[in-house]
């Protein structure tokens, strides 16, 4: 599958206004490269692109 190409860059690294990658967040004393942070989690997806995914399948 490719990967996402969407609104949310797969390079984002904040969650909840938090940069991961950056030393002693969310754990202090442990330190993330950019990398695993943003593979930590998934991106949100934009109302259109759930329903370019979706829309066949629920009648929108």
């Amino acid at each position: 599958m490719a990967p996402y190409q969407g609104a949310t860059p797969e390079s984002n690294t904040k969650q909840a206004s938090y940069d991961l990658s950056s030393a002693g967040v969310p754990t202090p004393g442990v330190t993330y490269s950019s990398k695993d942070a943003a593979a930590a989690f998934d991106e949100i997806l934009t109302v259109s692109e759930v329903l370019a995914i979706a829309g066949p399948l629920i009648g929108a």
